[in-house]
C-alpha cells in the first residue's frame, strides 16, 4: 500500500462521520442464519501487502489489505457475518444501508457500510493510522 494510498483511507476515516441511524430501539438484534463465510486471502502480490510478523490481513472488504492482529481479523469476519442483523430492516436515510440505533458503519474503507458498534468503528481507524508500521520490510 502506498502513502497516497494510506493519506486517502485515512482521510476517507478521519473525516467520514457516519449517523447512527433511528430505528425501534425496543426491537432485538438476533442472530444471522447467513452461512459462515471464510475469507481465502490471495498471496500478497508485492511486498508492500507483506504484514509483519504476527499480523495479517484484516480483510473487512475483499481488497482490505491494512495488517492487524489475528483476533483482529477474526472480529472483523465475525461483523461481516452479523452484516444483516445489524442494518435496519425497514431502511432509512441511508436506504438499505442504514445502522439498527447504536450502530455506525466500521468505514475500515471508503466502502465498507458493515454496521459496527462505536468502539469498533474506532478501532479500525486506530488500524487505518497504524497500517503503514505493519507492513513487512522489503526483502
Amino acid at each position: 500500500m502506498n502513502r497516497s494510498t494510506l493519506v486517502s483511507v485515512f482521510a476517507m476515516v478521519a473525516f467520514s462521520t457516519p449517523a447512527l441511524a433511528q430505528d425501534d430501539p425496543n426491537e432485538p438484534v438476533g442472530e444471522t442464519q447467513e452461512p459462515l463465510t471464510v475469507a481465502h486471502p490471495k498471496p500478497p502480490s508485492s511486498t508492500r501487502d507483506r504484514c509483519k510478523q504476527g499480523y495479517v490481513w484484516r480483510n473487512a472488504t475483499s481488497n482490505d489489505h491494512v495488517c492487524v492482529t489475528p483476533a483482529t481479523r477474526n472480529r472483523t469476519a465475525q461483523d461481516n457475518r452479523l452484516a444483516a442483523s445489524h442494518r435496519s430492516p425497514n431502511g432509512g436515510a441511508y436506504g438499505p444501508d442504514t445502522c439498527r440505533q447504536g450502530y455506525v458503519w466500521r468505514a475500515a474503507l471508503p466502502n465498507d457500510r458493515i454496521c459496527v458498534l462505536p468502539a469498533t468503528r474506532d478501532a479500525a481507524a486506530r488500524d487505518n493510522q497504524s497500517a503503514r508500521q505493519r507492513i513487512a520490510a522489503p526483502g
